[in-house]
C-alpha cells in the first residue's frame, strides 16, 4: 500500500511540473529562493529560533522520559509474565455477550489449535 501511495504522489508531482523552459526557468528559481529563505529563517528571525530551541529541549526531555517510563513498566513485569505463562495458563474475565455461530467456529478453531 505505501509503494502503491508513493507512485501516486510522485505522479502527481511529475504531472504539475512544466514543460515550456520558461516556466521551468521560474520553478527553479522559485524553488531556490523558497530553499534560501528557509536556510536563513534563523539569521532572519534568532530569537524565535532560541525559543524554537528551547521548546525542542523540554521536549525530547519529556520524550526521553516517558521512553524510559514504558521501556520499565515493560521490562519489569515482563518477568512476571513470563513466569505465569510458564507455570499454569491465565483465565481472563469478560463481560458475558451473546454467542453467535462466528463465535463458536471461533471457538472450534482454537479447540483445534491448542
Amino acid at each position: 500500500m505505501g509503494l502503491l501511495r508513493l507512485t501516486f504522489w510522485l505522479a502527481l508531482i511529475v504531472a504539475i511540473l512544466p514543460t515550456d523552459k520558461d516556466r521551468q526557468a521560474q520553478v527553479i528559481s522559485a524553488f531556490s529562493s523558497g530553499t534560501t529563505w528557509v536556510l536563513t529563517f534563523c539569521d532572519r528571525n534568532g530569537e524565535a529560533c532560541k525559543k524554537g530551541s528551547e521548546a525542542w529541549q523540554v521536549f525530547k526531555t519529556k520524550a526521553e522520559f516517558g521512553g524510559r517510563l514504558v521501556a520499565t513498566f515493560v521490562f519489569d513485569r515482563q518477568p512476571a509474565v513470563e513466569e505465569t505463562r510458564s507455570t499454569e495458563r491465565v483465565r481472563m474475565d469478560y463481560p458475558q455477550r451473546r454467542r453467535d455461530s462466528q463465535d463458536r467456529d471461533i471457538d472450534a478453531l482454537l479447540a483445534r489449535r491448542y
